[in-house]
């Protein structure tokens, strides 16, 4: 899901934006007005552009593949059309156990509770 947020413009001192929102108030208001929104409406860039991914995974030939933040699998599932096996990294423990248990039947992919950074570095 994609967050919207706002940082404080540059000069202002953190003190809102003069000119654009009307100060560091209004600007609370816009960012509730956001959240709120986003909760309404939560959007997913693995959803989304998942057709497009998966189709350069398969036009590449890929056979081997990587899903960093894999979340509960939406993207993984996508790559398992095409790809031999898919490894996917998800630091989140709660959501690497909807994951697992999501593909608990397919051998051809590995759920792994780590961030890019804690990989194996010796699996490939």
């Amino acid at each position: 899901m994609v967050q919207i947020g706002v940082a404080p413009a540059a000069g202002t001192g953190g003190g809102g934006f003069p000119g654009i929102f009307g100060g560091r108030e209004n600007a609370g208001v816009l960012l509730s007005r956001l959240d709120r929104f986003n909760q309404r409406h939560p959007w997913s860039h693995n959803d989304h552009y998942s057709r497009w991914v998966g189709a350069q995974v398969a036009a590449s030939g890929a056979r081997d593949v990587l899903d960093v933040g894999c979340g509960t699998g939406n993207l993984v599932a996508r790559l398992r059309d095409s790809a031999t096996t898919v490894s996917a990294l998800e630091p989140e423990p709660a959501t690497v156990r909807v994951a697992a248990q999501r593909f608990a039947d397919d051998p051809a992919v590995t759920i792994v509770e780590a961030d890019f950074a804690g990989r194996d570095h010796q699996r490939r």
